[in-house]
């Protein structure tokens, strides 16, 4: 079995060239994965558009690290959930309405974690 995970933001975020690549992934075969600490989404960035701003602040300063914050311009493990919303609008998932948005991104999400259980033989 194949598992694939084209989702290194140097090859998809910064360029709509590579975003349709995603949907040639199978959802049995991907995976969902940050270059944490390095490249989250910026607004630069193709991908950017399809993201939605986090729940936790910024840390005023890059450096330091603050309890309930992320780190200005430092991509976090919890920033999975921008590229989860990347993938899903790259693949045509839902659009405009919360309830649609939620439910296609939430089959991406389901797919990537059974993908990875299964990869990595979690839970045996």
């Amino acid at each position: 079995h194949r598992d694939i995970s084209p989702i290194s933001p140097l090859y998809f975020y910064t360029s709509s060239l590579h975003l349709p690549d995603i949907c040639q992934v199978p959802l049995d075969a991907l995976h969902i994965e940050t270059d944490a600490p390095w490249c989250g989404v910026k607004r630069t960035h193709a991908g950017h558009a399809h993201t939605t701003p986090l729940a936790w602040p910024e840390a005023k300063k890059p450096a330091k690290w603050e309890a309930g914050h992320v780190v200005k311009d430092r991509c976090e493990p919890c920033h999975i959930v921008h590229v989860l919303q990347v993938v899903n609008a790259a693949r045509g998932g839902a659009t405009g309405d919360a309830a649609a948005v939620q439910a296609a991104e939430a089959e991406v999400a389901a797919a990537a974690y059974e993908n990875s259980v299964r990869l990595f033989q979690l839970g045996k």
